[in-house]
């Protein structure tokens, strides 16, 4: 018996000195371990034992591995200071079906130093929309570079294409600040061609749009065209005007060799004449969306493009639209449309008040101080001011019209009653805008066929108040039937307006309703009758002082 286990002992030191290895279960133990042991239907037991069994170990060694059945059970293992539980993480505590942090600091993520319970640190790339802006200009610095074509004679500043604040020849109410113009200029023959770009697209069709305004006079002629500047050629023609096009914005689709270098060319010709207006240049190009990175999401079934992280009274966190409307309804109040960012548009879909919590009955847009009767000043643009008084609007500045002999006050049917005055009305009568002219040709003998006439109106009101007929005024003047027979110049019988707001600068010649008068006209008529009249009246004064020195002769003969 004793000679048996001897032999089994030598045999596995004869083993363990060949080798270096122990093998259990195996003959070939792995190169790699001191131990290996195989086995497919039993496992590998360390010591087991108490807590307070494991406290007992004098002088554990750093590594020493035991399987604690008590307390925190589990294997444990000596770090050469103190017992540490196996893989278990003091940070992260498990209690039944909840996880929760056991420490008393703070959690961070892409972070070792956090500053808050739960620290986030990242980098976020949102995905991209398609749209790549290939070139852009809006003229608020910088010049415009000119080609001062063959056929042109203009050299000094006002008569090239330059920047301007305004373009008064040529309307632009969509150009925003400053804008590139050229303008009238006599005895000037303009050919001047302004190049935007060099742009370089990536894929096979651009976005091109611009605001322009374009006054025609007389042949000459406004052109926009896409040139490729890599092939020196036209690629397209945008614009070919040779009629008023004023407060107009062009938008279109061009397609195009991707790797080809393009600009636009802005070119207007004329001869002594008005001009034309460019900017906010722009060319994008659509490209193919890309997915974005993000250091933090949140997916809670309510997320919606465009939402909001809130929460309730009790710190109850979802996604929810800016205005607080509950997922999935829809906000009425204010809309954006194609974007939600500060400079998109923004539009609301019902009525709207300013200043006070109710709108008047009828109203569709209300701005008051409040519940005061008057007071409520309204700001337009930068230092212009439009204010309530009882009853009546007061303006802080000039009015006028966006374009110059174009816009009346009032119709036939819609009149104003009166007009107030400091000094009479100013008319424009520059000889340098006139056209045409030659001596009138109407004088006394056509005044003499005028008849006047006094008259009340038949119906006189003023907004729900009727007029008795005890309290009617009486006026003078003119028929204007009658005039028309007799100086039809001042009888305004059809006007010039807009019929579809579709094409607010199209205008077409409406006949009125009701016939007018053009009152001041009748002026120059009666100052032509007075002169004949005094004319006349300078020959009587001849013929009377004849005849006084032949009757002072006839006396003095019958005298003798």
């Amino acid at each position: 018996m004793y000679m048996k286990i001897l032999l089994q002992l030598a045999a596995l030191l004869i083993t363990s000195l060949t080798f270096a290895q122990v093998g259990i279960g195996t003959t070939t133990p792995n190169t790699s371990a001191m131990l290996d042991i195989n086995s497919t239907t039993k496992g590998l037991l360390v010591p087991r034992m108490t807590l307070i069994e494991k406290n007992a170990i004098v002088t554990p060694a750093n590594g020493l591995l035991i399987y604690q059945t008590d307390g925190v059970s589990g294997f444990w293992y000596y770090d050469g200071t103190s017992w540490q539980p196996f893989g278990a993480d003091l940070d992260w505590t498990v209690s039944g079906t909840d996880m929760y942090n056991a420490n008393t600091g703070n959690v961070g993520v892409g972070n070792v130093a956090p500053t808050a319970k739960f620290h986030v640190t990242g980098t976020t790339v949102p995905s991209t929309s398609g749209t790549t802006t290939l070139y852009t200009n809006d003229f608020s610095t910088g010049g415009v570079t000119n080609t001062l074509n063959a056929g042109n004679v203009c050299t000094t500043t006002p008569n090239i294409w330059h920047v301007s604040a305004t373009s008064s020849n040529a309307s632009c109410t969509t150009c925003t600040g400053n804008r590139a113009y050229i303008q009238y200029s006599s005895s000037c023959a303009q050919d001047q061609t302004i190049t935007e770009g060099n742009f370089t697209p990536t894929t096979t069709s651009i976005n091109i749009s611009f605001n322009y305004g374009y006054n025609y006079f007389s042949g000459d002629s406004f052109t926009v065209t896409l040139y490729n500047e890599t092939t020196t050629t036209v690629v397209a023609t945008l614009l070919n005007l040779t009629a008023d096009v004023l407060d107009a914005s062009y938008l279109g689709t061009q397609t195009v060799v991707a790797g080809n270098n393009y600009s636009l060319k802005f070119q207007y010709i004329g001869d002594n004449d008005w001009g034309a207006a460019v900017d906010d240049v722009l060319i994008t190009e659509n490209t193919t969306p890309t997915a974005g990175s993000y250091m933090f999401r949140l997916e809670d079934g309510q997320q919606q493009d465009g939402y909001v992280l809130t929460s309730d009274a009790n710190g109850n966190a979802t996604w929810k639209s800016s205005s607080g409307t509950p997922p999935g309804s829809s906000d009425d109040d204010w809309l954006a449309s194609g974007t939600i960012t500060n400079t998109g548009l923004v539009y609301h879909a019902g009525t709207a008040v300013v200043g006070k919590t109710t709108i008047s009955a009828g109203l569709t847009f209300q701005a008051a101080d409040g519940t005061a009767a008057s007071g409520t000043q309204v700001g337009l643009g930068s230092i212009e001011v439009v204010e309530d008084d009882s009853a009546e609007f007061m303006f802080n500045y000039l009015i006028s019209p966006l374009t110059t002999n174009t816009i009346d006050i009032g119709s036939t049917t819609k009149r104003w009653r009166d007009i107030y005055l400091t000094n009479a009305p100013n008319v424009t009568s520059d000889m340098t805008l006139k056209t045409k002219i030659k001596k009138l040709n109407y004088g006394l003998s056509d005044i003499l066929k005028l008849k006047t006439i006094s008259y009340q109106w038949k119906d006189e009101q003023y907004g729900e108040t009727i007029v008795p007929k005890k309290l009617k005024g009486t006026h003078i003047g003119f028929s204007a039937q009658q005039l028309l027979t007799v100086l039809p110049e001042v009888v305004t019988t059809h006007t010039w307006k807009v019929t579809d707001e579709n094409q607010p600068n199209t205008f077409n010649r409406i006949k009125n309703k009701k016939l007018s008068v053009r009152y001041s006209e009748i002026i120059p008529v009666t100052v032509k009758a007075i002169q004949e009249q005094q004319e006349q009246i300078e020959v009587l004064k001849i013929s009377i002082e004849k005849l006084q020195k032949q009757n002072k002769l006839l006396m003095s003969l019958l005298q003798k």
